[in-house]
């Protein structure tokens, strides 16, 4: 039986969360794990390094959420936040995608982030 205090915090962050929770447990209770994501600015992704070989797991919805936050900047000009990891760490930048390009996607003012690299796009 889960405690009032679980329950709780699982419902507020969510069900698409729920799959991390039951994955890492002790004694048959989840471990909540916060990850700090450093917020920076889109003029400084081109000092992000991206040369070390990351094996990071992608969602197929990922591919879908790329096209669409396209789209958005292209015909909206509306901005996403992107979730990206480079060799130190996550990053999160709010700007505009204007191009997926294959292995990279270009960001307005001709920034690019290789896509293998990408964590979520939040709209």
């Amino acid at each position: 039986m889960e405690d009032k205090a679980y329950q709780q915090i699982r419902n507020s962050l969510g069900k698409s969360l729920d799959i991390e929770f039951k994955s890492l447990t002790f004694k048959s209770k989840p471990i909540l794990m916060f990850i700090e994501i450093q917020e920076i600015q889109k003029e400084e992704i081109p000092q992000c390094s991206f040369k070390q070989t990351i094996d990071l797991e992608q969602s197929p919805e990922l591919f879908k959420k790329l096209k669409d936050a396209t789209k958005m900047g292209n015909n909206d000009h509306r901005k996403v936040e992107i979730v990206f990891c480079d060799d130190e760490g996550l990053k999160k930048v709010h700007t505009t995608l204007w191009a997926e390009e294959g292995e990279f996607i270009s960001l307005k003012g001709g920034v690019w982030i290789p896509v293998s690299r990408i964590v979520d796009i939040i709209f």
